[in-house]
Order: C-alpha cells, then sequence, then structure tokens
C-alpha cells in the first residue's frame, strides 16, 4: 500500500493507493471547472483542429493514391536499402559515398544500426510497421491523461503536414515517436531515438535513470556488428549538405508524447521516480 498527499479546497489530505494503481494528479481541473469559456474555448479550437486535419487527409491521401508510389514511399525505400545489405550490396547509395552531394529522395540518412528495426520487417507483415507505433502511441497517451490545455496543441501535430505525412510515407520517424511514448512508461525506451542521430538530445529523456544506460550500453554493442558501416555512415554524414535545421520539421510530431506527458494528469506508482536513478516509483510515501 502507498500513501499519496491529495489537495482538497480545505487543505491536504492523505488516501491510499494500490501499487500498479494509477493515480489522479489534481491541479489542470480547477481551471477546467471554474471558467467555463476555457472549457468552450478549447473543445472549439481542438474541434477545429481536429476537423483540418481530417480534411488534409481526405485531400492528400487521394492524391497520394494517384502517384501510386507515393504512400508507403520511405517505408520500401528503406526496405530496398534492408535488402541491398542483406545480399551483399551497400546499405548507402553509391553517390552518397563518393563525395558531396545534396539530399534528394532515395538517399539513406540514418546510422547502420537502424538495420534492427528494419531487417525484421523483411519477414513481418508490413502493415505491423505503421500498427505497432500507433498502438505504442495510443496506449501511451491514453495512459497519462493529458490534462485539457494539452488538447488543442496536441490536435494541432495531428494536422501539421509533417505529421501526416511521416505516417503516409511509412518513415522511420514515426518509431522514434513511439519510443519517446514508450519512456514515458519505461525512460530506457528513449536511448532508441538515437537510432535518428539528428534528434539525439530527445534520447535523454531517460537519461536519469539507470535502467537508461543500461539499455545504451546494448545499443552500443549492437552497434558493433556493424562496424564496417559506421565508416560509410561517417562518408555519408560528411559528404551530404544536410544542416541542422534539416530534422526540424520532424520535432513536432516527435515531441507529441512529451506533451502529453507533461500535461498528464494520471502517474503510475511503478514508473521511475523523477531524479532518482534506479527507483522504481513515482511519489508517495511507503507504507
Amino acid at each position: 500500500m502507498v500513501l499519496t498527499m491529495t489537495e482538497t479546497r480545505s487543505g491536504a489530505s492523505l488516501e491510499s493507493v494500490s501499487p500498479g494503481t494509477p493515480k489522479v494528479v489534481s491541479g489542470s481541473g480547477t481551471a477546467w471547472s471554474r471558467y467555463p469559456f476555457l472549457r468552450v474555448a478549447t473543445l472549439v479550437v481542438t474541434g477545429a483542429l481536429l476537423v483540418l486535419a481530417a480534411w488534409n487527409l481526405t485531400v492528400l491521401v487521394p492524391h497520394m493514391v494517384g502517384l501510386k508510389a507515393a504512400i508507403g514511399v520511405d517505408f520500401n525505400l528503406y526496405m530496398s536499402a534492408a535488402d541491398r545489405w542483406l545480399t551483399g550490396g551497400s546499405f548507402y547509395l553509391e553517390r552518397q559515398l563518393e563525395g558531396r552531394y545534396e539530399i534528394r529522395a532515395g538517399d539513406i540518412l540514418h546510422p547502420p544500426t537502424v538495420l534492427w528495426l528494419l531487417v525484421p520487417f523483411r519477414f513481418l507483415p508490413s502493415i505491423l510497421w505503421w500498427a505497432i507505433p500507433t498502438v505504442v502511441i495510443a496506449w501511451a497517451t491514453w495512459r497519462v491523461r493529458p490534462a485539457w490545455w494539452s488538447w488543442p496543441v496536441l490536435a494541432f501535430i495531428l494536422w501539421y503536414p509533417r505529421t501526416q505525412t511521416m505516417y503516409l510515407f511509412g518513415n522511420p520517424g514515426i518509431w522514434m515517436i513511439a519510443a519517446l511514448a514508450a519512456a514515458t512508461r519505461w525512460r530506457s525506451a528513449s536511448s532508441l531515438v538515437l537510432i535518428k542521430p539528428s534528434l539525439g538530445p530527445l534520447a535523454l529523456f531517460g537519461a536519469r535513470h539507470r535502467n537508461w544506460w543500461i539499455a545504451l550500453g546494448t545499443l552500443g554493442l549492437a552497434s558493433l556488428l556493424f562496424s564496417g558501416l559506421w565508416l560509410d555512415f561517417a562518408k555519408v554524414a560528411t559528404n551530404s549538405d544536410v544542416g541542422i535545421a534539416y530534422s526540424l520539421q520532424d520535432l513536432p510530431p516527435t515531441l507529441a508524447p512529451l506533451i502529453a506527458w507533461l500535461a498528464r494528469t494520471r502517474t503510475d506508482p511503478r514508473a521511475p521516480a523523477a531524479g532518482k536513478i534506479g527507483s522504481g516509483r513515482a511519489g508517495g510515501i511507503p507504507g
């Protein structure tokens, strides 16, 4: 049994919470109940953005279907690169290795560790490439019950064009979003964001916890299996004209799980406590 502090209008009180049972975090609900105009404004803005997001899809999807190869283009691109590597070819394109080049469609910009993600999908149903991260992100969002003030922000991210194209193209970036979503429960999962180095700072989300360092070490050991490819990746990175702003377009969708977590109205006693390496509980007084 865990005793937790709960604020009420008359002051603070203790309540018991069974281990493993999520608890409600009070605070944001006060303004929601006190100011009706905030409820109306929040619902209107959120609803409008969701309608716009749906409208974008009704325009974008038929257009991509007309292009035939557009839907899943990034997924197919990376699967082709994985096939080349599995059959003894180069994971990266020759023009990326030969000298200075401008980024264009078809270029592989991820480090070789992404092969740990790609190769299994040569044998798994393709639909799982989209289904798994979608389920993880939806579960993580439902689990934390983000507060009302975050609804318009999250709805904006759904409307944001890059979010939609990342999913429709099957860009590996959707797995980085899922990694951060999983990290709101298991901090070690954020280390997987390093598969896309340009988003590397976000991987530090779980760095205050011991399991994150264990996961980082495991990822490092797994990277050693691609020692030769790392030399190629170094050439690809130094030869490209990619700048620091290249992945900025991916930030809004990638940050979505962290925004939902910051706006959480529920916490899980089993989640790691902030600021304590290796801690197994968040908040509360053991009893």
